[in-house]
């Protein structure tokens, strides 16, 4: 469309994903801060429904008076809604985009870096094709990329075969560690910025370890609970789809799906802790289930 555009991200790429970006074009806001920042008409948010979820980078739209549009499969509580594609009904930013060129009749236009980055999005996204978002069509799309190159084997290794071993022993003690209530339907797993610093992993390593105890038999709603250094408590939250979560992330702020949410709370960890978990306990409540009805306070 004759437009020259920018790949900026606020941090860099994580390591299991820098495999993604074949042609080497994006940037952090550090590296285009030294380059000298482009002059820009609009910019497009992908995978992300709120001006606050890209960091720093904000400062540079805000000054510059840049038009911001927002491409995801979240709502957003935001009244700019001209401002918004969003399909709460696509698995992943990668099955949207795809469905667009799909629609315009330029699916040509994918070669094997598109094709790569739409099936990495829509794999992780869906948590391997496991969450209720996964449809045929997503199935078909993935099938369809794979047929422009894609290694699903080369994919599978650079994302979750990648773990260090401090990685492996931080969920060793975690899953050691793993509290219940409400009858076993209701798990958590709590990361202190001690334990991370002991184990020597990465804030980067924790993700996916909500994952984990949702493995369990009985568990019907779980978080994950991480202390930032900077005094912030990253909350995940996860539901085996019969109890919809993202109400209590919209509670505390943060956004979602439907079963699987989370936010950034500041305050104490022991505190903010237990304020999440007293309301994952009134949604079990809530939910009619007979068995939680007399809950006890943790200690």
């Amino acid at each position: 469309i004759g437009k020259v555009c920018h790949v900026i991200n606020n941090d860099a790429t994580p390591d299991k994903l820098r495999f993604v970006d074949v042609e080497h074009v994006i940037v952090t806001r550090e590296e285009m801060a030294k380059r000298g920042w482009p002059k820009a008409s609009a910019a497009i948010i992908l995978d992300g429904n709120e001006i606050s979820r890209i960091g720093a980078l904000r400062s540079f739209l805000d000054e510059n008076q840049v038009e911001v549009f927002f491409i995801d499969h979240h709502m957003s509580h935001s009244d700019l809604r001209e401002r918004y594609f969003v399909d709460e009904g696509a698995s992943a930013i990668g099955e949207m985009l795809y469905r667009f060129l799909e629609w315009r009749g330029e699916g040509d236009l994918i070669d094997y870096s598109i094709a790569l980055g739409m099936y990495v999005s829509i794999l992780t996204d869906t948590s391997s094709f496991r969450f209720s978002r996964t449809t045929a069509k997503s199935h078909l799309i993935a099938a369809d990329l794979l047929s422009r190159g894609v290694d699903p084997e080369a994919v599978y290794q650079n994302i979750y075969a990648m773990h260090t071993p401090s990685r492996m022993s931080l969920l060793g003690e975690l899953l050691s560690n793993i509290h219940l209530d409400c009858d076993g339907q209701l798990a958590w797993i709590e990361l202190t910025e001690h334990l991370l610093n002991l184990y020597g992993t990465t804030p980067e390593e924790t993700e996916g370890l909500i994952d984990q105890i949702m493995l369990l038999k009985n568990v019907e709603l779980g978080a994950f609970f991480r202390e930032d250094a900077a005094g912030k408590v990253k909350v995940s939250l996860r539901s085996k789809g019969k109890i919809p979560i993202h109400t209590v992330a919209a509670h505390f702020g943060g956004g979602g799906h439907k079963y699987a949410a989370g936010m950034t709370l500041a305050g104490d960890f022991r505190e903010v802790t237990d304020r999440v978990v007293e309301a994952l306990r009134q949604l079990l409540v809530k939910s009619g289930n007979s068995a939680v009805q007399k809950l006890t306070p943790r200690r």
